[in-house]
């Protein structure tokens, strides 16, 4: 066989090799986080794989992964953030809880930079008469809190942040201190400063809470609480500017925690039953087996 004959043959391999691993790659179920029960969980979304990654006396919520993939930001009781990896090892507190002195102190709600260097996350307290709230951040290593809004400055609950994918956004829900009314969601950048995004989004059928932004930032998808107080709820989609708004799934009760899949193809919620998977375009509603009764929380594990 001739060099250049030798040449082609390694290359032709070198391809093959290379279409194989990406064939195994894309073969490889995406996997959600979640909560059940107070602990955290890691599951593929075919219900192969089910991890435990938490097994406190602790109270554990909100998981969300870091953009690498390799770690997990969660509260832990009502006060305190953490991040561990994915195995439930090598625990990191990065907030700690606030004396007792601090009347209905809660944090929690975390969600990476995309970078992966900040945690930004809300921390309420009880004001002189009402619980008023912020977005914080923590570099994901630790250290010195910064407010990112004025919430408790201002007189207003901001909570349920979550980064863009740009990482120059973040969407939140704002409202007025509790006791208070209408909460809705808004958008700022990450000095906390309002955009002009979600301008054309008008009034809804009910309180609006946990924005989740899709992967091309062109879209958001939220829960929107019926006003008439029954408790149902139903998970809606809409674009950036607030144009577009639609209603992608029944209203039921304890529908909530819509959570954009990584490909854009699914929003992972939780309602009645378990966790479960619908479109965005309200189609194609399916349970992720293996899911129960009471798990909440969904969050994606990135496609790395």
């Amino acid at each position: 066989m001739g060099a250049r004959s030798t040449v082609l043959l390694a290359l032709a391999l070198m391809l093959i090799s290379a279409h194989g691993a990406h064939a195994v790659r894309t073969q490889v179920p995406a996997s959600l986080l979640f909560e059940r029960k107070g602990d955290l969980y890691r599951m593929t979304i075919d219900g192969s794989e089910t991890v435990r990654l938490t097994a406190t006396r602790a109270e554990e919520s909100s998981p969300a992964a870091s953009p690498d993939g390799l770690r997990v930001a969660f509260g832990r009781g009502k006060d305190e953030l953490w991040t561990i990896d994915m195995r439930g090892a090598d625990a990191h507190r990065l907030v700690a809880k606030r004396p007792r002195t601090v009347l209905y102190a809660s944090t929690g709600s975390p969600t990476w930079s995309t970078d992966g260097r900040w945690i930004y996350f809300d921390r309420a307290s009880q004001t002189p008469n009402e619980i008023c709230g912020s977005i914080f951040r923590v570099g994901s290593a630790g250290g010195a809190l910064k407010r990112v809004t004025a919430g408790l400055v201002r007189g207003s609950l901001d909570g349920e942040p979550d980064v863009s994918p740009d990482g120059r956004r973040i969407v939140l829900v704002s409202g007025d201190c509790e006791p208070g009314c209408c909460p809705g969601i808004a958008v700022v950048d990450t000095a906390g400063r309002p955009t002009r995004d979600l301008s054309r989004l008008g009034p809804t059928r009910g309180v609006q809470l946990a924005p989740s932004w899709a992967p091309d930032g062109n879209h958001l998808a939220f829960v929107v609480y019926d006003a008439d107080g029954s408790g149902r709820s139903a998970i809606h989609v809409v674009n950036r500017n607030g144009s577009g708004l639609r209603r992608i799934t029944q209203w039921t009760f304890e529908t909530d925690d819509p959570a954009w899949s990584p490909d854009g193809r699914d929003i992972a919620f939780h309602k009645e039953g378990g966790l479960f998977l619908v479109n965005p375009d309200g189609t194609n509603l399916e349970r992720v087996p293996g899911t129960r009764a009471g798990d909440s929380s969904p969050s994606w594990l990135p496609r790395n």
